[in-house]
């Protein structure tokens, strides 16, 4: 995939949240760990409850790039159980 300078990615419109799916013992690995973009913050909560449901991961985030900040992430303790951290 490529960011053009037009705003788009491959030719379609760039959507404002990224979800993150990955393992936490694995080296972060970028455009390997995107499960899913969206438009609206909507979107990407079901992505993120998509990705908790069938990825293989212990760790789920929710980037907005429009504001270069983690709105929020789910962590899947020893127990299994995910935990919520919302941002700031």
């Amino acid at each position: 995939m490529f960011l053009h300078s037009r705003g788009c990615l491959d030719g379609a419109t760039m959507k404002r949240y990224i979800v993150f799916a990955y393992d936490s013992y694995e080296r972060a690995a970028g455009w390997r760990d995107v499960y899913r973009s969206a438009t609206d913050l909507r979107e990407a909560e079901i992505f993120a409850s998509e990705a908790r449901d069938s990825a293989n991961c212990d760790q789920v985030e929710i980037y907005d790039i429009h504001n270069d900040a983690l709105v929020v992430e789910w962590i899947k303790g020893v127990d299994r159980k995910w935990r919520e951290f919302r941002a700031d």
